[in-house]
């Protein structure tokens, strides 16, 4: 099961009674390749490119709608990219999938059109990237649903209104394509020509076309292929999820706890009138993007001791990786060093700047490749409540009746202070993953897993939470389920799946980077470093800045 990619990582969750489960798209395998967009090679309208950053391919199903616009984002410049020829890069449509998603992204658009010849060749085209139910779906319906997002077939005899997101065009004649292009509107066009003619063609039409450039890097992309596949397989036999979800900072709210009446606080047990649940509650931290899921069981004296205890140490942990990956909580995070001599600030979902000395050792700068490679220091924060933290958002989400088997949890994450006393379960590991790659900033991905019966050599209950380019994996400690376990001092978990594992994405953007830390220590951890790696667009020198006024 991937959170990105179901396909990809064959997720455990069962299809419902009667109904078909499709694939989502393969990624073939061809090379391995590095991709960045931009002009001649750069990235596009001076947007900063990083290279830990993931795309979403979700699972496709029948979608009857026609194209709507993107609600509530303000409509940018039509692009023109362009990918190398088919005939001499075999990846180069995987590398325009994946550009597409980062478009998509980009608009905070839901829809986008694939260009083919014909339904004759649509087949052939994307042979290797979606599976025979999703082609199947396009060849029969025209379109189909991709968890939100909708994809529309366009040939020269099928044409759809304005696409508020990308027209992705495989293998189209140049004349086709620009009678394609002016029926869909004005909108991003990824183009990928089949042959190196049709490239030239093209460019002549269009010489300010940014480039989708493969670079050959190393790395063995089949064999981080079939470590993500052996994962997938491993979570697939023994695990049934029993939670997930995918939410947009787009998305209607969703009510956890519907109208119960009267409600009891599913952390202290108390009841209204004990308790009061007049705040509004968010079942996961909104500094990830949590607009839309909010929790009715979580009383207001929870709701503070949350924000407090665990939710603090958790944002000042991923305070990097968030203003960098430009994620949009009650606003766009900035980081600020202690001395002030280092700043990043979002501009907007794309644009991010970053200042900083031209001596300061915190930065490597590769001008050749276009390559900032950033030390940033953490605020100060505690290791277990940052776990705490994790393990909350899994009991926010937990059914009846493991949650009911979680009552020590609850009153773990509910105790005043961060001490191994208040219960002695240790090491608290965390699984991360920085996932290569264009992904959307503005949504995040859960899913909670369950051991099924007749499996004894892995953890009862998993959590993994996906926003931007992380991933985040927990273990929660269950001390009588996992018993043996615990006797036997040595158990294996594999890192969870995802499409940044696939050989394609490995080809176009890297091996996706992963460590295990352990977050067991009760007291505040000072100045610690996270190593961050970005593609600039552009480099500006201007003054340094003040330095601060003495106290």
């Amino acid at each position: 099961m991937s959170l990105s990619a179901r396909r990809q990582a064959r997720c455990p969750r069962r299809p419902a009674t009667g109904t078909r489960r499709h694939r989502g798209p393969r990624i073939p395998a061809e090379h391995d390749s590095r991709a960045t967009i931009g002009a001649k090679g750069g990235a596009p309208e001076g947007t900063v490119q990083e290279q830990l950053v993931c795309a979403a391919h979700p699972g496709f199903r029948s979608m009857p709608s026609s194209p709507s616009p993107a609600p509530g984002r303000p409509t940018a410049a039509a692009r023109r990219i362009h990918t190398p020829a088919l005939s001499e890069q075999p990846a180069a449509l995987a590398a325009g999938w994946l550009t597409c998603s980062y478009l998509l992204a980009q608009r905070g658009a839901i829809d986008m059109g694939i260009a083919a010849p014909c339904k004759k060749t649509l087949r052939e085209l994307l042979d290797g990237l979606c599976d025979a139910d999703a082609l199947g779906l396009l060849e029969r319906d025209n379109r189909c649903d991709l968890e939100g997002h909708v994809l529309y077939l366009v040939t020269e005899r099928i044409r759809v209104g304005r696409l508020p997101g990308p027209l992705l065009a495989a293998g189209v004649d140049p004349d086709l394509l620009e009678e394609l292009a002016a029926t869909a509107g004005l909108t991003d066009v990824v183009f990928v020509p089949r042959t190196a003619e049709c490239l030239a063609t093209y460019l002549a039409r269009h010489p300010d076309s940014a480039a989708i450039v493969l670079r050959e890097e190393s790395g063995d992309a089949s064999a981080a292929t079939r470590e993500n596949e052996a994962a997938a397989r491993w979570y697939d036999e023994r695990y049934d999820e029993i939670a997930h979800g995918l939410l947009r900072s787009t998305s209607r709210p969703q009510y956890l706890g519907g109208d119960l009446s009267p409600r009891r606080c599913r952390y202290c047990g108390r009841t209204d009138p004990e308790t009061s649940f007049r705040d509004k509650a968010h079942a996961f931290p909104e500094q990830i993007g949590n607009k839309a899921l909010i929790d009715r069981r979580e009383c207001d004296a929870c709701n503070r001791h949350f924000a407090r205890m665990v939710e603090d140490d958790y944002a000042k942990w991923t305070l990097p990786m968030r203003a960098t990956g430009r994620v949009t909580g009650k606003g766009l995070p900035s980081f600020k060093s202690r001395d002030h001599q280092m700043r990043i600030d979002a501009r907007g979902p794309r644009n991010l700047a970053i200042r900083l000395g031209e001596k300061d050792p915190r930065h490597r700068l590769d001008e050749e490749t276009r390559t900032v490679t950033l030390q940033l220091e953490r605020q100060p924060y505690v290791p277990m409540g940052v776990f705490k933290c994790l393990v909350k958002m899994a009991l926010a989400v937990m059914p009846e009746p493991e949650a009911g088997e979680c009552d020590h949890l609850k009153r773990w994450i509910l105790a005043p202070a961060h001490t191994f006393e208040s219960y002695p379960y240790r090491p608290l590991r965390l699984l991360e993953q920085f996932l290569p790659g264009p992904m959307p900033n503005d949504q995040f991905q859960y899913a909670l897993l369950r051991r099924r019966p007749g499996h004894a050599d892995c953890p009862y209950l998993i959590f993994v939470l996906q926003f931007s380019n992380v991933l985040h994996q927990i273990v929660l400690p269950m001390h009588d389920q996992d018993r043996a376990l615990i006797e036997q001092g040595h158990c294996e978990v594999p890192f969870f799946p995802h499409i940044g594992g696939t050989a394609g994405h490995v080809q176009a953007y890297g091996r996706s980077q992963a460590r295990v830390r352990d977050l067991s220590g009760t007291a505040a951890v000072s100045g610690e470093q996270q190593s961050l790696s970005f593609r600039y667009a552009q480099r500006i020198d201007q003054p340094p800045p003040p330095a601060p006024a003495p106290a």
